[in-house]
């Protein structure tokens, strides 16, 4: 792996986890953040596991989308 793929993974891994811990950890509860990279012949496989409550993408998405697209042309 070379420099520049290694910098923009390192960087995925640190956003992740400190969206992680700020929106996962704020329960008063213990938890785990699980890091795997799998380093494969032309590829890189990054899988990030945590225990905290489930966070769907796409439900955020609906609940906040007339404020995310408030002046924006779609």
């Amino acid at each position: 792996m070379g420099k520049e793929k290694a910098r923009v993974l390192a960087h995925c891994i640190e956003e992740l986890g400190v969206n992680i811990i700020r929106h996962g950890f704020n329960d008063g509860k213990p938890h785990a953040i699980d890091v795997r990279i799998l380093a494969k012949e032309k590829e890189i496989i990054l899988r990030i596991r945590d225990d905290c409550r489930p966070f769907n993408p796409v439900n955020y998405y609906r609940i906040y989308e007339h404020e995310m697209t408030i002046g924006k042309k779609i």
